[in-house]
């Protein structure tokens, strides 16, 4: 991108080289943009988790989602896997936990295959 800025420029000034003005000019424009980007995109994460932090998630829906039944999630928040909060009568889940918590699930079950499967080879390299 710094050269295609660069060629832009001298063409579109008509000179062959940039003076070191300039080009510490345009130096400290393009760092100042690469930092405004991260800075973009971490607000940009942290709105999305904002977001997924205020939806909340009635038992039933969590269920759907996970595809178990709702018996099975009140269990999970009593053994506390799940992280919930009562509203009523009612216990409620932000879809930022119930995320965390698939994930969570996912690493836990990827942990045990690598676990299983060195198990494997270890008594297969016995025999």
């Amino acid at each position: 991108m710094k050269q295609w800025l660069k060629n832009r420029l001298r063409k579109s000034l008509g000179i062959n080289e940039l003076d070191n003005f300039m080009h510490s000019g345009l130096e400290h424009l393009l760092r100042s943009i690469e930092a405004a980007n991260k800075n973009v995109a971490l607000i940009d994460g942290r709105m999305r988790e904002l977001e997924l932090a205020l939806h909340l998630l009635s038992t039933k829906e969590c269920a759907d989602y996970l595809g178990v039944t709702t018996t099975t999630i009140k269990n999970k928040i009593a053994d506390g896997e799940l992280i919930a909060r009562m509203v009523g009568y009612t216990w409620v889940i932000t879809k930022l936990e119930l995320l965390r918590h698939e994930n969570r699930v996912a690493a836990r079950k990827q942990s045990q295959l690598e676990a299983y499967e060195g198990g494997i080879g270890v008594c297969i390299g016995e025999e």
